[in-house]
């Protein structure tokens, strides 16, 4: 028998039919609540350790501070109605209640927010290339397009199993061999690449290497949004 259900079996004695019956309802729905708490927090501790495996030092800061504040606030809710079951309707299990709410909410929120901005910084990051070697007719541009979109997909699939944490690995690793495989070497292709990140020198459009490689691969058109 769980601890929960240890207190509904206290509860059934206390005297007063209607009261018996309300404290029981309360504490059935906050086991619920308590639970799907517990599960949740579980399962965002354990893709905590698949974001890492996939992106290092992604999780949030504060994620670990919100774990321990959700433990601190169940177990002081257990302590509090174990001494007497009826302090289930105190004020400060309530508190203690919305405490552990909040810090399980901002568990799962921020460890996904956190996953979401390196995916999107990512795509950022590769899609203006992607979409110049595509303009460009470049050899590999249409698998570099299909990889950015690949991984652009996955913004709001946070790693939950070990799968999933392979799927990630497998499409950053089609994205470095798509960037390769066009063939950006040398000054011109380094140019290419700052140029779609909106970092390149214009002064660089001097260099005999830099001008060879932009006529070679029609590229002029799509340096006019890229230069800044």
């Amino acid at each position: 028998m769980g601890r929960i259900e240890a207190l509904i079996e206290t509860v059934r004695d206390i005297p007063g039919k209607k009261q018996r019956k309300n404290l029981v309802g309360t504490l059935r729905q906050y086991a619920t609540l308590t639970e799907t708490g517990a599960s949740v927090l579980a399962e965002n501790v354990t893709a905590r350790t698949y974001v890492e495996e996939v992106f290092p030092n992604t999780a949030p800061r504060d994620f670990l501070k919100n774990v321990e504040s959700a433990k601190k606030s169940a177990a002081k809710i257990l302590e509090l109605i174990e001494d007497d079951a009826q302090k289930m309707q105190d004020p400060k299990v309530q508190e203690h209640f919305t405490k552990l709410n909040e810090a399980v909410r901002s568990v799962q929120s921020k460890l996904r927010e956190s996953w979401k901005q390196k995916i999107d910084g990512r795509v950022k990051a590769f899609e203006p290339l992607a979409t110049a070697a595509k303009q460009a007719k470049m050899a590999g541009a249409e698998k570099l397009v299909k990889t950015v979109a690949d991984l652009s997909s996955q913004s709001k699939a946070v790693p939950v199993k070990s799968s999933d944490v392979a799927r990630m690995k497998k499409i950053n690793n089609e994205l470095d061999d798509s960037i390769n495989n066009l063939g950006l070497i040398g000054k011109g292709g380094n140019f290419l690449k700052s140029a779609t990140s909106g970092t390149a020198n214009a002064e660089d459009l001097r260099d005999p290497e830099v001008v060879e490689f932009l006529d070679k691969h029609k590229l002029w058109p799509v340096l006019s949004v890229s230069i800044r």
